[in-house]
């Protein structure tokens, strides 16, 4: 087995994203753990990093309707 990432790479997280920039540091802590958990099923065991340059693609589909403010 390849330890080498194939790119794209995609999983789900799921749950509301919470800004890494926020004051609140459980919830952001707790936050990447739910991304680290996510990226499991999709990096294959005793992964490397790369050293490629990356870009991220972040969708958000609300379960619920969004409000008017």
């Amino acid at each position: 087995m390849s330890v080498e990432i194939v790119f794209p790479l995609e999983f789900v997280v799921p749950g509301t994203p919470l800004s890494l920039q926020s004051k609140r540091q459980t919830s952001r802590q707790a936050w990447k753990e739910r991304v680290k958990q996510a990226s499991y099923a999709s990096l294959p065991e005793g992964h490397f990093m790369t050293d490629r340059p990356i870009a991220v693609t972040l969708y958000y589909f609300p379960s619920d309707r969004c409000r008017e403010i």
